[in-house]
């Protein structure tokens, strides 16, 4: 076999003679036509042009291309290996900038190819800070007014009109009203008191909520806001870099005349303006945008209502368990005739800001308005736009206050005014801001109900919940609510599902579309592989690999410059509060020259990993962590499978092997816990799929290998045989048998090269703080065995012996003691049927508590299901 091979090369190596012009012998093959050769006409023509002095430059010999090097054969009797090794040419060992945001393949087809074209993709980022209008004059006014008339310009071609008689007639507001009188009616009743006057309240009462939520766009403090910004956003930003091709389709998608909704990120207060000013100096629609009310304070709240900003509760319901229908209904109907009369709209997908510089899990509830208003028929489409914020450094200060168990301290106006102070005073970097392809939402929801079109996710056997195979949707029914959102009286399950599914593909999108800063990838890099600190040319060296990773994977970064110096810089952006800067000779320190030439080993930078310094660093590199994370959960599933013996000293010869399905499996079941966590896949993908791809993936870099028997076959060629046999066989086609099974094989661990024992660490620490918190909370569920426990009380319980070990220095990570990913374990406990809630009535104030589900009351079972968490721990 090995002859064989050898000779198939010395074959390949003749072709590639042969097909090549400048493999050919002789001087024909190598020459071109000289002046000699050149006929009588034309040397006539020549002279006459040009002299008889100046003579015609032989024909320049073009350069040589690289051919193609012939990879080696692999010195081996299988021929599987020509199936699992990538083939490589010159211009995939390049990378270009990726164009992010693309369209959905699966599930939105039409959309992909819709507003897209070559030029699209082609164009450039832009600097918004620097796209305001040239002005030759010096002279102040006369530059005030030039750019009074350029925006003037954007503005009068959009009309933002008042809704809010329309509103507060309509059906939905009016049976609202109607439905509060006689609660109150009943109410007053059941008391002994007068229902004299009863009528009028509920009436104020929802012309009170309209007057406190509407928005009032004014012309004139937008384009004052679009000149203020403009020069003031310069003063602490570098720059707010914009896609030029990204918004393009924005704008040709802003022209059909059907609403735009824009989805974003939610990372800092300042993308509700932030937003808006790049769609004015587009000369796109402004939307309207959902602020929370917590915003609604002084002076901010009018300056938010005249940039569109609409004021909506935190909580919808101010009494647990009570629904406040007139809100609901003012609020739909609201977001409704706006939606009417074709004007845009924005509002968060996640809901408020997230804490742990990761996507959140996305909320349905604004995004199920639009989906309602479209299947009553009042909008013929809509289009969606999912948008990625990515800041170099956090302007709404830190959250560590609150992923220490602290309560949010409530906004302010002073707490505003000191906090803009703070903005002016301090240097944030650089902002990016990914607009994504607008999709239709009627091809959406048509895809969702063909039901074949829309493979669902499979969960996994922690997720019981949902069944496997499920049933293609028999097609999505309007709810027939006088009050519908999301979560309140959607009762037909497909459309709960559908709209869950549809924010679900929104933020995957978003997390797709966002680019890495340098502060993102310098934090990951210091928090997985430099943990212990290094010098600035180790990591220089190792920053240029991730990048090189994070851009193959077609995500962009929001960077320029020599890495070294980049490094240097994000360190200092991040600040010494998170990375600590020592120099090896303690006489020099470090300037520009010196990165220059070459004294990077003078610097030691070493990542601030105590507490609560360490949750504003896992902010920063969480952002990251998207790009890594299906290989990480395969990863991690292999170090729990092998019980650890992965960083085990072994014997010499002796392997680690780990069976295919059994990492398969196990990779699933971390997926179901930390499904609230990460979002995996698209709804519209199959997550054994990618799993099974990312497991792929590890072989290719040669961090598994297929386990090769005395033979000198693996199991894939044995797999191969068998799938043959059977296919040609005369079985008989009643047999019960499943030919279609997925076959086992044994993967061997390489442990033994130090190149992926690296890369292999480097993606269990991606994960091991989450396994870590998870571990904390599921150990502490012992405690519910004895009596059912307040859930405030048990989640102080828990962060205090988090705290614990780290202060003890059991702990291997102090990102454990994260409230949010505390909080998040609850969550998905609840959702595996280990805990559930329930509130007590034994007090006058209802007290939500956690008690254990009857099944894992038995403590064997809940060893187990703990003993399950903890083989992935570190």
């Amino acid at each position: 076999m090995v002859e064989t091979l050898e000779n198939l090369q010395h074959v390949y190596a003749k072709w590639e003679k042969k097909s090549s012009p400048y493999g050919r012998k002789g001087p024909a093959a190598n020459t071109q036509p000289s002046y000699l050769a050149v006929t009588g006409s034309g040397r006539q023509a020549w002279k006459e042009k040009y002299g008889d002095t100046m003579r015609p430059q032989p024909f320049r010999r073009s350069r040589q291309r690289n051919k193609i090097p012939l990879a080696p054969m692999p010195k081996s009797n299988s021929l599987g290996h020509f199936k699992v090794m990538p083939t490589i040419f010159p211009e995939t060992s390049k990378y270009e900038r990726p164009f992010m945001g693309r369209c959905c393949s699966r599930c939105l087809a039409s959309s992909r190819s819709h507003f897209f074209d070559e030029a699209i993709a082609s164009q450039g980022l832009q600097n918004l800070l620097r796209l305001e209008p040239e002005c030759n004059s010096k002279d102040i006014v006369s530059r005030i007014q030039y750019y009074l008339s350029w925006s003037s310009d954007r503005f009068t071609r959009h009309r933002y009109p008042n809704v809010s008689k329309v509103v507060l007639a309509s059906t939905r507001v009016t049976d609202a009203i109607d439905r509060s009188v006689l609660e109150m009616a009943e109410k007053a009743e059941s008391g002994g008191k007068s229902v004299k006057g009863v009528a009028k309240c509920p009436s104020k009462r929802a012309k009170s909520i309209l007057n406190t939520m509407k928005a009032a766009i004014s012309s004139g403090l937008l384009r004052f806001t679009a000149w203020f910004l403009d020069k003031v956003l310069s003063r602490f930003l570098n720059s707010v870099q914009v896609h030029s091709g990204q918004l393009e389709m924005v704008r040709r998608a802003s022209e059909e005349n059907v609403p735009v909704i824009f989805l974003p990120m939610h990372r800092s207060h300042l993308d509700y303006i932030l937003i808006t000013l790049i769609l004015f100096h587009y000369d796109i629609r402004i939307p309207y945008v959902a602020a929370g009310d917590n915003l609604n304070i002084p002076v901010f709240s009018r300056l938010m209502k005249g940039l569109g900003g609409f004021f909506i509760r935190r909580k919808l319901d101010k009494k647990e368990g009570k629904k406040d229908y007139l809100y609901r209904a003012v609020l739909h109907t609201y977001m409704q005739e706006l939606l009417r009369r074709g004007q845009n709209m924005e509002f968060f997908i996640e809901g408020g800001r997230s804490r742990s510089g990761k996507a959140s899990t996305p909320k349905g509830g604004l995004i199920s308005v639009v989906v309602d208003t479209y299947m009553d028929g009042v909008i013929q489409d809509a289009y969606l736009v999912p948008v990625s914020i990515t800041y170099e450094k956090i302007l709404d200060g830190t959250f560590n206050n609150e992923q220490m168990g602290n309560p949010k301290i409530p906004e302010t106006f002073l707490r505003a005014v000191r906090g803009i102070w703070r903005v002016f005073m301090t240097h944030f970097g650089s902002v990016r801001v990914d607009f994504a392809q607008p999709f239709s939402l009627k091809e959406y929801l048509q895809s969702y109900q063909m039901g074949g079109a829309m493979n669902h996710v499979r969960r996994s056997s922690l997720t019981p919940i949902v069944p496997k195979n499920k049933s293609p949707s028999p097609g999505l029914k309007h709810a027939g609510s006088c009050s519908s959102l999301y979560g309140t009286d959607i009762v037909v399950e497909d459309s709960r599902q559908m709209i869950k599914e549809l924010a679900s593909h929104v933020i995957y999108t978003c997390i797709r579309t966002s680019a890495l800063m340098s502060t993102n990838l310098l934090a990951f890099l210091l928090l997985t592989k430099h943990r212990q600190g290094a010098t600035l040319q180790h990591i220089a060296s190792t920053f240029d690999w991730l990048k090189e990773e994070v851009m193959i994977r077609g995500r962009d970064i929001g960077y320029v410059g020599k890495t070294p110096v980049v490094v240097n810089y994000a360190s200092q952006l991040l600040g010494t509060n998170l990375v600590k800067r020592t120099y090896v000779d303690k006489k020099r320190h470090c300037s520009g020259s010196d990165l220059d030439n070459n004294n990077m080993d003078k610097v030691f930078l070493k990542p601030v990993t105590d507490l609560p310094h360490v949750f504003e660093l896992a902010y920063y590199a969480n952002a990251a962590i998207s790009v890594f994370l299906l290989e990480s959960i395969i990863a991690t599933s292999v170090f729990a499978i092998s019980d650890g013996e992965v960083f085990t000293s072994q014997s010499p010869g002796e392997e680690v092997l780990v069976s295919r399905l059994a990492v398969l499996e196990k990779a699933a079941e971390l997926c179901g816990l930390l499904q609230y966590e990460f979002t995996f896949v698209p709804p519209c993908s199959n997550l054994d799929t990618e799993l099974r791809e990312a497991l792929e993936q590890l072989i290719l870099c040669e961090i598994l290998g297929i386990k090769q028997y005395d033979d000198g076959n693996d199991m894939r060629q044995r797999e191969w045989a068998q799938r043959l046999e059977s296919s040609v066989s005369w079985a008989n086609e009643d047999d019960d048998s499943d030919e279609d099974a997925e076959l086992d094989e044994q993967l061997k661990v390489n442990v033994d090269v130090q190149e992926s024992h690296d890369r292999l660490a480097f993606l269990l620490n991606v994960l091991a703080p989450f396994v870590e918190a998870y571990w904390v909370v599921g150990h502490n569920l012992t405690k519910l065995l004895e009596k059912d426990i307040p859930e405030s009380e048990f989640m102080s319980l828990v962060q205090n012996c988090a705290m614990e070990r780290v202060v003890s220095g059991v702990a291997g990570f102090a990102e454990s003691v994260s409230m949010e990913c505390i909080k998040n374990a609850m969550k998905a406990f609840d959702t595996l049927q280990v805990t559930e809630t329930y509130f007590s009535t034994e007090t006058e104030v209802s007290v939500k508590m956690l008690s254990l589900r009857d099944r894992y009351h038995d403590q064997e079972k809940l060893e187990q299901f703990i003993d399950d968490i903890e083989v992935c721990k570190l």
